[in-house]
């Protein structure tokens, strides 16, 4: 039986985002760094998270930094994505995107613009799990 716990475990490490000279998002440099972190053996990947500047990029850059590694990756590893947003409603919006684009699993940001307590953050995460279908 798969469970969380043993579908994400190993070797995850954080994908950073190559560009080009003048900015763009670099797809050819980016499919060798994730052909090279699959030969090197890892046991996932992580997508869009800050080692990635995910706040730097666009929607439409988070969107081919995803479907490049996922296509690369062809389900080899399990991927696990940034869904990197300030508020529960952007968050959920975000996740839901990315899952569409082939996350295995999300990374979610709390609400980091505004100040929250506890109870605010853990039904942040609540929601944000209820909204997708992968861990």
């Amino acid at each position: 039986m798969t469970t969380v716990a043993t579908r994400f475990q190993g070797v995850i490490p954080p994908v950073c985002t190559p560009r080009t000279a003048e900015g763009a998002i670099d797809v050819p440099s980016l499919e060798n760094l994730t052909r090279h972190l699959l030969d090197g053996g890892v046991t996932g990947l992580f997508v869009n998270g800050s080692s990635g500047e995910v706040t730097h990029l666009t929607n439409d850059e988070r969107d081919t930094v995803l479907t490049t590694i996922a296509g690369v990756n062809a389900g080899q590893v399990p991927l696990l994505v940034g869904a990197v947003e300030q508020t529960t409603n952007r968050v959920v919006d975000e996740a839901r995107r990315m899952v569409s684009l082939g996350a295995d699993g999300i990374v979610a940001t709390s609400q980091y613009y505004a100040i929250s307590n506890a109870e605010e953050t853990g039904r942040h995460i609540r929601t944000v799990a209820a909204s997708v279908d992968v861990p």
